[in-house]
């Protein structure tokens, strides 16, 4: 028999200390990370931060929707039902989800776009004036049949 054989498992395992709470660990204890070494919360700790954290994009920007816009997740999803979940511009149903529309100079929401939409608008200035010539400079140049 060996000396090795003699003493228990644990004093041969690697120990870290969790960044959260302090405790000291073996390694196992904490995820490995993707350059081979270990993450620095313990397995725990990460469960406990995991259920606090929102499940959907939209529970997470409820926090912003309020403080940059002035309106709630539920105000959010009324206009999404009122809108039937479509654009407002094109009525696609993008499966990203769709994007608050705002005044720039007031903040006020308007409604709810794809992201093709609200990045067209947004490149245009949200000015009405170049929309229009934008759409007559298209029918002008439009193809014939």
């Amino acid at each position: 028999m060996s000396g090795s054989e003699l003493l228990p498992q644990a004093l041969f395992e690697a120990l870290k200390t969790c960044s959260k709470c302090r405790e000291t660990k073996p390694d196992t204890a904490f995820h490995q990370n993707g350059e081979g070494g270990r993450r620095s919360k313990c397995r725990d700790c990460r469960a406990k931060t995991e259920k606090r954290r929102p499940r959907t994009a939209l529970e997470r920007r409820g926090p912003d929707l309020l403080r940059k816009y002035g309106i709630t997740v539920e105000q959010y999803d009324a206009m999404h039902d009122a809108q039937g979940g479509r654009c407002a511009i094109c009525g696609d149903v993008p499966a990203a989800g769709l994007a608050l529309d705002h005044c720039h100079n007031t903040g006020k929401p308007r409604g709810l776009l794809c992201k093709l939409c609200n990045l067209g608008i947004g490149h245009f200035r949200d000015r009405a004036d170049l929309l229009t010539a934008a759409a007559a400079y298209l029918s002008h140049h439009a193809p014939t049949a």
